[in-house]
């Protein structure tokens, strides 16, 4: 069950990215709804980063702010990203 928590988790991911690479405003939209179909405890850094991303598209950019203010990296490549999204 645990596995198929992931792959699901892993699989909206990939779908908000698809939507995101549109890089059309109601794809942006969208990928916010599909981000949010994850379960709350599942929603890592990357989730966030994502959802951050989907944020400043669709001219929120305090929200997007505010959701990455709680996170931390794990490695310097999330540290990267993390600085670069904020």
């Amino acid at each position: 069950m645990q596995r198929d928590m992931r792959e699901k988790r892993e699989e909206l991911k990939q779908r908000a990215r698809s939507l995101l690479n549109l890089k059309l405003d109601s794809s942006a939209i969208s990928a916010i709804a599909v981000l949010d179909a994850a379960a709350t405890r599942g929603r890592d850094l990357d989730w966030a980063l994502l959802k951050a991303e989907a944020l400043t598209r669709t001219a929120r950019g305090a929200n997007a702010l505010e959701l990455l203010a709680g996170h931390m990296a794990a490695g310097s490549a999330q540290a990267a990203a993390l600085e670069w999204a904020r």
